[in-house]
């Protein structure tokens, strides 16, 4: 849902290094400072909140996982008793889901950072100072990292036409 710019309990993350980078060097929102670039342990944060699976190493998924049917809207609105977020994979049903390697943090009945959960040892952030994003754009763009990759719809396919038609 964040994608189409409404309000989520869930937060974006990706398992490709490259691809959160380009989000952070990327113009758009545009903001000129410094940008941070957050790296998550899944299985750390699903550990820290009391999560785990049968194999030791797997992160939570949705549609195969009981323990994220608590964190449906019915479930945490019944529940007296907030839980932490925890990580999941979601399905990789669009596009733009399988070119970013989407994958999520979902939040229970309150806004929780996860680097709150637990002893924090799961979340390291780095900073990317803003003299560095131009240049990380153009390194990422002949990497192949670059919108119209990871945005495999059509309102990109416009986007390029139109730029291309100038």
């Amino acid at each position: 849902m964040q994608h189409h710019r409404a309000p989520t309990r869930l937060l974006d993350w990706t398992e490709r290094p490259l691809v959160a980078l380009y989000f952070v060097v990327s113009e758009e929102p545009c903001d000129p400072g410094d940008g941070a670039l957050w790296m998550l342990d899944p299985v750390a944060l699903n550990r820290q909140a009391g999560h785990r699976r049968a194999f030791d190493q797997d992160v939570l998924a949705f549609d195969v996982d009981e323990a994220l049917g608590q964190y449906l809207p019915d479930q945490v609105n019944a529940r007296k008793v907030d839980l932490d977020p925890v990580a999941a994979i979601g399905p990789r049903n669009s596009p733009r889901m399988v070119a970013q390697a989407g994958t999520f943090t979902i939040m229970h009945a309150q806004p929780r950072p996860v680097e709150e959960v637990g002893d924090g040892e799961h979340v390291w952030r780095f900073i990317v100072p803003s003299a560095f994003k131009q240049p990380l754009r153009e390194e990422l763009e002949l990497l192949g990292v670059t919108k119209s990759a990871l945005f495999p719809d059509l309102d990109q396919v416009a986007e390029v036409a139109r730029k291309l038609l100038r």
